[in-house]
Protein backbone atom coordinates (compact mmCIF):
# COMPACT_ATOMS: atom_id res chain seq x y z
CA UNK A 1 0.00 0.00 0.00
CA UNK A 2 0.97 3.52 -0.58
CA UNK A 3 2.78 2.98 -3.78
CA UNK A 4 1.50 4.24 -7.45
CA UNK A 5 0.01 1.41 -8.23
CA UNK A 6 -2.20 0.66 -4.66
CA UNK A 7 -5.21 2.54 -6.26
CA UNK A 8 -5.37 0.04 -9.44
CA UNK A 9 -4.81 -3.07 -7.18
CA UNK A 10 -7.45 -1.35 -4.66
CA UNK A 11 -9.57 -1.32 -7.90
CA UNK A 12 -9.17 -5.02 -9.17
CA UNK A 13 -9.37 -6.18 -5.70
CA UNK A 14 -12.58 -5.15 -4.69
CA UNK A 15 -14.01 -5.47 -8.50
CA UNK A 16 -13.10 -8.88 -8.07
CA UNK A 17 -15.43 -9.78 -5.13
CA UNK A 18 -18.64 -7.26 -6.48
CA UNK A 19 -18.37 -8.47 -9.98
CA UNK A 20 -18.25 -11.99 -8.76
CA UNK A 21 -21.08 -11.85 -6.09
CA UNK A 22 -23.22 -10.04 -8.68
CA UNK A 23 -22.97 -12.25 -11.37
CA UNK A 24 -24.33 -15.09 -8.90
CA UNK A 25 -27.21 -12.57 -8.15
CA UNK A 26 -28.11 -12.44 -11.17
CA UNK A 27 -28.30 -16.14 -11.96
CA UNK A 28 -29.99 -17.02 -8.59
CA UNK A 29 -32.19 -13.87 -7.34
CA UNK A 30 -32.21 -10.68 -9.94
CA UNK A 31 -34.61 -8.85 -8.14
CA UNK A 32 -31.40 -8.62 -5.31
CA UNK A 33 -28.82 -8.35 -7.51
CA UNK A 34 -30.80 -5.08 -8.99
CA UNK A 35 -30.81 -3.98 -5.91
CA UNK A 36 -27.81 -2.66 -5.86
CA UNK A 37 -27.42 -0.80 -9.49
CA UNK A 38 -27.25 2.71 -7.50
CA UNK A 39 -23.84 1.27 -5.89
CA UNK A 40 -20.69 3.22 -6.55
CA UNK A 41 -17.37 2.70 -5.23
CA UNK A 42 -14.32 4.88 -6.13
CA UNK A 43 -10.79 3.48 -5.18
CA UNK A 44 -11.93 2.00 -1.31
CA UNK A 45 -14.76 4.53 -0.84
CA UNK A 46 -18.66 2.56 -1.65
CA UNK A 47 -21.78 4.69 -2.10
CA UNK A 48 -24.93 2.88 -1.83
CA UNK A 49 -28.21 4.55 -2.84
CA UNK A 50 -31.56 3.73 -2.09
CA UNK A 51 -30.62 0.35 -1.72
CA UNK A 52 -32.99 -0.23 1.63
CA UNK A 53 -30.10 -1.54 3.63
CA UNK A 54 -29.29 -4.09 0.94
CA UNK A 55 -25.42 -3.46 1.34
CA UNK A 56 -25.25 -3.34 4.99
CA UNK A 57 -26.81 -6.47 4.92
CA UNK A 58 -24.69 -8.54 2.35
CA UNK A 59 -21.58 -6.58 2.79
CA UNK A 60 -20.13 -10.03 4.33
CA UNK A 61 -20.94 -12.23 1.62
CA UNK A 62 -19.69 -10.20 -0.94
CA UNK A 63 -15.51 -9.44 0.05
CA UNK A 64 -12.98 -11.99 1.89
CA UNK A 65 -13.52 -12.15 6.03
CA UNK A 66 -9.99 -10.79 6.09
CA UNK A 67 -11.32 -7.52 4.16
CA UNK A 68 -11.85 -5.04 6.99
CA UNK A 69 -15.28 -2.22 6.16
CA UNK A 70 -15.41 0.60 8.04
CA UNK A 71 -18.87 2.09 8.06
CA UNK A 72 -18.67 6.50 8.32
CA UNK A 73 -21.80 7.49 8.26
CA UNK A 74 -23.78 6.68 11.79
CA UNK A 75 -27.12 6.92 9.85
CA UNK A 76 -27.98 5.75 6.61
CA UNK A 77 -31.27 8.64 6.31
CA UNK A 78 -28.63 11.72 6.75
CA UNK A 79 -26.21 13.24 4.38
CA UNK A 80 -23.68 13.28 7.58
CA UNK A 81 -20.51 12.67 5.02
CA UNK A 82 -21.88 15.65 2.46
CA UNK A 83 -20.92 19.51 3.04
CA UNK A 84 -24.37 21.26 4.22
CA UNK A 85 -23.21 23.54 0.92
CA UNK A 86 -22.86 20.94 -1.38
CA UNK A 87 -26.13 19.59 -0.24
CA UNK A 88 -28.43 22.69 -0.90
CA UNK A 89 -26.63 23.37 -4.24
CA UNK A 90 -28.01 19.73 -5.17
CA UNK A 91 -31.06 20.58 -3.84
CA UNK A 92 -31.49 23.81 -5.66
CA UNK A 93 -29.94 22.71 -8.76
CA UNK A 94 -32.72 20.25 -8.79
CA UNK A 95 -35.45 23.29 -8.24
CA UNK A 96 -33.73 24.75 -10.85
CA UNK A 97 -34.24 21.45 -13.45
CA UNK A 98 -37.82 21.08 -12.43
CA UNK A 99 -38.70 24.33 -13.03
CA UNK A 100 -37.08 24.21 -16.44
CA UNK A 101 -39.40 20.94 -17.33
CA UNK A 102 -42.14 22.35 -16.44
CA UNK A 103 -44.77 24.83 -18.52
CA UNK A 104 -47.38 25.09 -14.90
CA UNK A 105 -46.82 26.05 -11.43
CA UNK A 106 -49.31 22.71 -9.84
CA UNK A 107 -46.82 20.36 -11.57
CA UNK A 108 -43.45 22.37 -10.58
CA UNK A 109 -45.36 23.29 -6.94
CA UNK A 110 -45.92 19.19 -6.31
CA UNK A 111 -42.62 18.06 -7.58
CA UNK A 112 -40.41 20.67 -5.29
CA UNK A 113 -42.41 20.23 -2.34
CA UNK A 114 -42.04 16.49 -2.73
CA UNK A 115 -38.10 17.26 -3.08
CA UNK A 116 -38.14 19.58 0.02
CA UNK A 117 -39.70 16.81 2.07
CA UNK A 118 -37.88 13.90 1.00
CA UNK A 119 -34.36 16.72 2.11
CA UNK A 120 -35.78 17.45 5.30
CA UNK A 121 -36.56 13.38 6.17
CA UNK A 122 -33.10 13.22 5.67
CA UNK A 123 -31.70 15.93 7.70
CA UNK A 124 -31.54 19.05 5.81
CA UNK A 125 -32.73 22.12 7.39
CA UNK A 126 -35.73 24.01 5.93
CA UNK A 127 -34.44 27.41 6.74
CA UNK A 128 -31.24 26.53 4.77
CA UNK A 129 -33.21 25.54 1.41
CA UNK A 130 -36.04 28.19 1.57
CA UNK A 131 -32.98 30.69 1.62
CA UNK A 132 -30.71 28.75 -1.02
CA UNK A 133 -34.11 28.74 -2.76
CA UNK A 134 -34.95 32.12 -3.25
CA UNK A 135 -31.31 33.32 -4.14
CA UNK A 136 -31.76 30.39 -7.07
CA UNK A 137 -34.75 31.89 -8.25
CA UNK A 138 -33.90 35.20 -8.28
CA UNK A 139 -30.69 34.46 -9.77
CA UNK A 140 -32.28 32.74 -12.62
CA UNK A 141 -35.91 34.46 -12.82
CA UNK A 142 -36.16 33.52 -16.39
CA UNK A 143 -36.95 30.20 -15.85
CA UNK A 144 -39.29 31.19 -13.03
CA UNK A 145 -41.14 34.17 -14.49
CA UNK A 146 -43.50 31.98 -16.17
CA UNK A 147 -45.38 31.31 -13.51
CA UNK A 148 -46.59 34.72 -13.15
CA UNK A 149 -46.03 34.97 -9.50
CA UNK A 150 -43.31 36.73 -7.49
CA UNK A 151 -40.35 35.19 -6.28
CA UNK A 152 -41.83 35.47 -2.96
CA UNK A 153 -45.39 34.20 -4.26
CA UNK A 154 -43.50 31.09 -5.03
CA UNK A 155 -41.40 30.71 -2.18
CA UNK A 156 -44.11 31.50 -0.28
CA UNK A 157 -46.20 28.88 -1.53
CA UNK A 158 -43.19 26.25 -1.76
CA UNK A 159 -42.81 26.56 2.18
CA UNK A 160 -46.31 26.87 3.40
Amino acid sequence: MGGDPAPFWANLFLFYFESTWIKRMRKNNNILARKFSHTFRYIDDLLAINDGGMFERFHKDIYPKELELKKENTNSNTCSNIPKKMCLSSIVAEVLRIARVTSNFQPFLASVQILIRRMLSQGAHIVDIRTSTHKIIKKHWDDFEKYSLTSKGIISSIFT
